[in-house]
């Protein structure tokens, strides 16, 4: 027959070993719970890098717009500059600076 000292000896040896199993058990789903945190996060931030990249092809089109439309408005001022100044070498030669002096 076994003694009283083997009998609580064998009770810790069960005792530990169930708390041990369940501690493994507790960080697995501890673990499994963090895991499934950083995917939504990751998920949550690859979503947000391919909103940044539609964002930038847009940006990168609207860009290209306003400069066909700055290189239009640049020809434009360039040929409106070209005709003022036509018009006030017509306005200078049908008005001819004041040459007597009379003043």
């Amino acid at each position: 027959m076994m003694s009283t000292s083997e009998i609580i000896a064998l009770c810790a040896l069960g005792l530990s070993a169930l708390v041990a199993l369940l501690n493994g058990r507790r960080n697995t789903q501890t673990d499994a719970a963090n895991q499934a945190k950083m995917e939504t996060k990751l998920d949550n931030v690859a979503r947000g890098v391919d909103d940044i990249r539609m964002d930038m092809r847009s940006l990168k089109n609207d860009i290209s717009a306003h400069t066909a439309k700055l290189a239009e408005l640049e020809a434009s001022a360039k040929s409106a500059h070209h005709r003022i100044d036509e018009i006030f070498a017509l306005y200078r030669k049908a008005h001819p600076p004041d040459t007597h002096g009379d003043r």
